[in-house]
């Protein structure tokens, strides 16, 4: 249910005239706490980028208000020190800008106005539709990708999302306010990063986003953001499920028996599971690539090559732990079943 009239009127907003309207362009600026590094600055050079050829601007470093003015020319907060605080966080931070949109008229009955600034309520939906549909499409393969460059076996990296802002500005330069999302978070530790790292791993990440299918970027997004463990979990099994399938289905001759016996014999890191697969396609057991088991092996033979015998097994554990869940044997996975299953799809994306 929506604030009433009186509501807004007792907030401090005051009504529209008949033929009065508020009308702006707007951005929406998505803010990220970075945990799993540190930077040494209060603010990186800003990037311009496309992802499916939306643009957008990216930012990096300590302090929240310098890099959103390096982006859109205006702070963030008032007082950043009081915004970490109540946001429970810490630098560094990634902010991502979208827009400016077209300009838009308000919906809009009321508006409470300030020396430099307009505030709204509700006004503006479809600007905020637009911008929306840009961080829907964007925010979940730049996550992705960012989070699989910069992580490695040693230090995982996250993008933890903070608070997101819908900013818009009137044509004499007024400033125009509307809702914002909160989030929150937990505990990590960091290694420290230079700014030449930051610019090269930034540049192969949103190489790779371009790369990924929101089918599989979506659910690594959502578990990289799920607290539960039990929806961490799954969110990270499906997105792997389906890398593995969309990997497979590109790779021809699955059931061929001659390359398995080649692939054996060059891989001594996969010999073990090898045999295995090798075992039921001399039996003529070609079914045996409709279970996620097989076709995992599948495509670490013939695509990622970086992957072992000891990945297989983790691998095989996942399953179980995945069916276990399935069939009420289990309510949910242990801690070292969640951190396995995230170190392993960064390992598997990181190839593409």
């Amino acid at each position: 249910m929506g604030i009433t009239k009186h509501g807004l009127e007792l907030a401090g907003f005051k009504s529209l005239g008949k033929d009065e309207t508020v009308r702006g362009i707007f951005t929406r600026i998505e803010v990220f706490e970075i945990q799993g590094f540190t930077l040494n600055a209060p603010c990186h050079l800003p990037i311009e980028e496309r992802i499916f050829n939306i643009p957008f601007k990216l930012g990096f470093g300590d302090s929240l208000n310098e890099i959103c003015n390096s982006l859109v020319g205006d702070d963030f907060v008032d007082d950043e020190e009081q915004w970490k605080k109540d946001k429970l966080s810490a630098p560094p931070f990634m902010l991502v800008a979208f827009g400016p949109t077209g300009e838009h008229s308000s919906s809009g009955t009321h508006v409470k106005r300030h020396e430099t600034s307009i505030a709204t309520y509700d006004s503006f939906r479809e600007a905020k539709d637009e911008l929306k549909s840009q961080v829907d499409a964007v925010i979940p393969p730049l996550l992705t990708a960012l989070a699989i460059t910069f992580s490695n076996e040693q230090q995982l990296v996250r993008f933890i999302p903070r608070q997101s802002a819908f900013v818009g500005t009137t044509r004499d330069g007024t400033t125009i306010y509307d809702l914002r999302f909160e989030f929150s978070g937990g505990s990590y530790s960091s290694q420290r990063i230079s700014a030449e790292q930051l610019n090269e791993q930034t540049g192969i990440a949103l190489d790779r986003a371009n790369q990924f299918t929101n089918k599989v970027a979506d659910f690594h997004y959502l578990a990289a953001n799920e607290t539960d463990p039990l929806k961490r979990f799954l969110f990270f099994f499906l997105s792997l499920e389906r890398m593995i399938n969309s990997t497979f289905e590109c790779i021809s001759n699955p059931c061929d028996l001659a390359a398995v016996v080649l692939l054996t014999s060059n891989r001594p890191k996969l010999t073990e599971s090898l045999g295995w697969l090798l075992r039921e396609l001399q039996r003529g057991n070609g079914k045996v690539f409709a279970g996620l088991r097989a076709r995992f092996l599948w495509c670490v033979t013939h695509r990622w090559n970086h992957m072992t015998d000891a990945d297989f097994e983790i691998f095989r554990t996942l399953i179980e732990v995945r069916n276990d869940i399935a069939h009420g044997h289990e309510s949910k996975p242990n801690g070292a079943a969640v951190t396995e299953i995230e170190t392993l799809a960064l390992r598997i994306m990181g190839d593409v």
